[in-house]
């Protein structure tokens, strides 16, 4: 049975890095633990994910798209007024002629 969870020094043995390393990760929001647990725990999915073994659902992945998906729907509406703006220039410009 593949475990859950993993301990700090597990997943330092699966990156081959030191344990403050991994807590380096945890830290910079790269590899989220679970929280209010009184212990450092990483899930999995979200260890899985965040070396590149990405074929569950994961939180860790959803919170990325979420977040691209905020990107890119400010993106569009940027996109948007640019072209508002160019079609409005453009009006004046046909009703000038």
């Amino acid at each position: 049975m593949k475990p859950i969870v993993y301990t700090v020094n597990e997943v330092a043995e699966m990156l081959r890095v030191t344990p403050q390393t991994v807590y380096e990760l945890r830290n910079n929001g790269k590899l989220p633990s679970i929280k209010n647990i009184g212990k450092v725990l990483f899930r999995a999915t979200d260890v899985n994910a965040f070396i590149g073994v990405d074929n569950e659902y994961s939180p860790y992945r959803y919170k990325q798209l979420e977040i691209e998906n905020k990107k890119l729907a400010k993106e569009n509406d940027e996109l948007k007024q640019q072209i508002r703006k160019a079609t409005s220039e453009m009006l004046l410009i046909i009703n000038q002629i």
